[in-house]
């Protein structure tokens, strides 16, 4: 499908903080959008700002379509002959938005696309990603072993401190302390 629109990733450009209420409508849709996939046994692997597309539908000028299913796992049981699609012990993705499982090349579920939302919307209410350096290598070493600097602390005024428990939460190091769905 051709879908007109623009990446989240412009919105973000400015390196602003983005307002509270149009980031709820906007990871609204993207949670609704990615659990249908998830129903569907199927991880995405590389949620970004990138692969949101934001299009005009229906009077929303920011009506999200999740892009880019191109390294997407889908899960199979343990007794299934089906091939797998992506080898064990290689890591994909964007190292500023992978979780600390897919930075270590673990086994990945749904909840490795909940990290992932965590930092977008880290991002989004912060006008930055949680985790910088100098190389790829050195991002997801911080994923795997720092804590993010608190969103109000980076933000101070802009973060309510419910916002600030969900970001937290969706990017907890252990995925079950993160939200199961």
């Amino acid at each position: 499908e051709f879908v007109k629109g623009r990446e989240l990733r412009e919105d973000l450009r400015s390196g602003q903080p983005m307002d509270e209420l149009r980031v709820i409508r906007i990871m609204k849709q993207a949670c609704s959008a990615l659990a249908e996939a998830h129903d569907l046994g199927i991880i995405h692997r590389d949620l970004k700002p990138d692969n949101i597309l934001l299009t005009h539908f229906r009077g929303d000028k920011d009506f999200v379509k999740i892009l880019d299913f191109g390294i997407a796992k889908i899960t199979e049981n343990e007794d299934s002959n089906q091939a797998k699609l992506t080898q064990a012990g290689i890591v994909y993705g964007t190292p500023e938005y992978l979780s600390p499982e897919q930075a270590q090349a673990l086994d990945l579920d749904h909840r490795t696309d909940i990290y992932s939302l965590g930092v977008m919307l880290y991002e989004m209410m912060t006008g930055r990603v949680p985790f910088m350096a100098d190389s790829p290598v050195k991002i997801l070493t911080k994923h795997v072993f720092e804590e993010p600097a608190p969103p109000s602390k980076l933000s101070p005024g802009r973060v309510t401190p419910t916002m600030e428990g969900i970001i937290l939460r969706a990017m907890a190091k252990d995925p079950n302390k993160r939200f199961a769905n």
